[in-house]
């Protein structure tokens, strides 16, 4: 078994035999990129325009679908095919998890996803990781077939990058932020794996730094806070010009520019500050009047379209958090080519909700991604866990008649606070092993088990190597506790501690495993768990 579980895969007699170099060779450009895929994965193979043991190749038998790929496996070779860039990217991502195991068996695969769009959030927003961080992320992402990685680069702290284009908006979150060639230096690596960044600004709510650098971009009203800019200023639609554009050129090739606009006020906690002031606001009073907007929600839907403008003009298309459309209402002004982005409906207080569902939103013509957050966010203990992977897809939940299917092209995995350790310091265990539980769910709707056959797959995907797997055994799942209040699921009087130093050590010899230092730590916790209880 390799991970994500392929569709077709047929064994034959008898084993492949590895060299001790892997020669790898490729026919065109597409090929190319395979194989560099692949030898990012592998530090033992090599790359050679000739014939070599193993060889990427167009494949015009193949079915004609998107990231379709097959991988054969004889005794002295082995051989890639695809249809396009991202076939071949995952081809070699099995090919560098076959290449794991201590034996290969000859047979053949041919596989391609059930959802095409396998995305994940990481939030530079809140805390800037390190390149080491993200180039690690970046090759989990890979390996697990992702084809989207989605940046939330803004948030109430401002940028999470030193933008040229707005230098005095500036960044007050955890980390340093990146520069703009930090950025198009995760687009290569990105660019490596054929994965496509969404990058993503904030307007109008999550706005703090933004109403704190421009005070004029608040509402005029006595005592205005500053949660959401008004939407009657002229120069916000300057500023986000600005914004986008700049992103536009650091990222040419992004298909969507994510602007946000979720969360736009709080009324059930006005001690927030967390409130938008447009009803009383006469700026934005003059712009209802002169548009001829009914109220709030249709000025919010005017923002939202001029931000679509915005993105066009640049190139891009626009993507965006759903929670602020009222789906309740009979008429929705907003083009159906935004492309949408469901987490949740609206809590009670925090924008429309009466009336609204996740089939509503689809029944009115919208094209969203399943980002729902009580099973793709990893924040939180209740959220995202291997027993609701068992059964769930884009598809399932929330709730959906399968006449939508098609305007739900997959999900997000979403990792909020991504390097902002002292919160969730949990991350550097949890996000690899969330990325391959969602990852999986996204390219093979099928249930899951969590046989020892998929443990030990797990744990090559993870660690490199199936021995590793013992490692569950300590956790008591294979994803672990997504809190630092508790670090394995099993009762602290059947933790095997023996087995956690055997873990330990195994771990502190793996020098290849960028992970390794964060399960060494959360293992050393459960040791500490285990003893301290038998000494009470």
């Amino acid at each position: 078994m390799i991970l994500p579980i392929v569709k077709n895969q047929i064994e034959k007699d008898g084993f492949c035999r590895l060299p001790a170099v892997l020669i790898c060779s490729f026919a065109d450009e597409t090929g190319k990129l395979g194989a560099a895929a692949l030898a990012s994965f592998d530090k033992r193979v090599k790359l050679t325009a000739n014939d070599a043991f193993i060889t990427f190749s167009f494949d015009d038998t193949l079915e004609e679908k998107a990231e379709i790929y097959r991988v054969t496996v004889e005794k002295g070779a082995i051989r890639v095919g695809f249809r396009d860039r991202r076939g071949a990217v995952n081809g070699a991502a099995s090919v560098a998890l076959l290449l794991r195991k201590k034996k290969i068996a000859c047979g053949e695969i041919v596989d391609y996803p059930d959802a095409s769009f396998r995305g994940l959030m990481v939030d530079p927003g809140y805390g800037v990781a390190d390149m080491p961080l993200m180039e690690s992320t970046i090759r989990y992402m890979a390996l697990a077939k992702y084809n989207y990685l989605h940046l939330h680069l803004i948030d109430k702290m401002g940028p999470g990058y030193v933008s040229k284009a707005v230098p005095e908006y500036k960044f007050s979150g955890e980390g340093t932020p990146w520069t703009l060639d930090t950025l198009r230096e995760i687009d290569q690596l990105c660019k490596k794996y054929a994965i496509e960044i969404i990058p993503e600004i904030e307007v109008p709510g999550h706005a703090t730094a933004i109403a704190e650098t421009f005070p004029d971009f608040k509402c005029q009203v006595k005592d205005a806070q500053s949660w959401t800019v008004c939407a009657g200023n002229e120069d916000l639609y300057t500023f986000v010009d600005k914004l986008i554009g700049e992103l536009a050129e650091v990222f040419p090739d992004c298909t969507y520019m994510h602007i946000g606009t979720d969360e736009i006020e709080f009324t059930n906690y006005p001690e927030g500050p967390l409130l938008c002031h447009w009803t009383e606001c006469p700026r934005c009073a003059a712009l209802r009047k002169r548009e001829g907007l009914a109220d709030m929600r249709e000025e919010f839907y005017y923002m939202v379209e001029r931000c679509r403008k915005i993105c066009l003009a640049h190139g891009k298309k626009m993507m965006m958090w759903s929670d602020q459309i009222d789906v309740s209402r009979d008429t929705v002004n907003l083009s159906r080519d935004i492309l949408m982005d469901f987490w949740r409906v609206a809590a009670p207080g925090r924008g429309p909700h009466e009336g609204c569902t996740f089939e509503k939103l689809l029944e009115k013509g919208f094209t969203a991604i399943n980002s729902f957050y009580r099973y793709a966010y990893t924040d939180e203990e209740r959220f995202l866990s291997s027993e609701k992977m068992k059964t769930w897809t884009p598809h399932t939940m929330p709730e959906q008649s399968p006449a939508y299917a098609a305007q739900v092209p997959g999900g997000k995995l979403c990792i909020w606070g991504f390097a902002y350790k002292e919160k969730y310091g949990y991350y550097g265990y949890v996000a690899p092993a969330a990325i391959m539980l969602f990852g999986q769910k996204l390219w093979n709707f099928n249930d899951l088990e969590y046989t020892d056959e998929y443990k030990a797959a797990f744990a090559e995907y993870l660690f490199g190597g199936a021995e590793y797997a013992c490692i569950f055994d300590c956790v008591g799942d294979v994803m672990p506790p997504k809190t630092l209040e508790f670090f394995t699921y099993l009762p602290a009087d059947q933790i095997d501690l023996s087995l956690v130093q055997k873990s330990i050590d195994m771990l502190k010899a793996n020098t290849d495993c960028f992970i390794a230092g964060d399960y060494i730590e959360l293992l050393e916790h459960i040791a500490e768990t285990a003893r301290n209880a038998a000494e009470k």
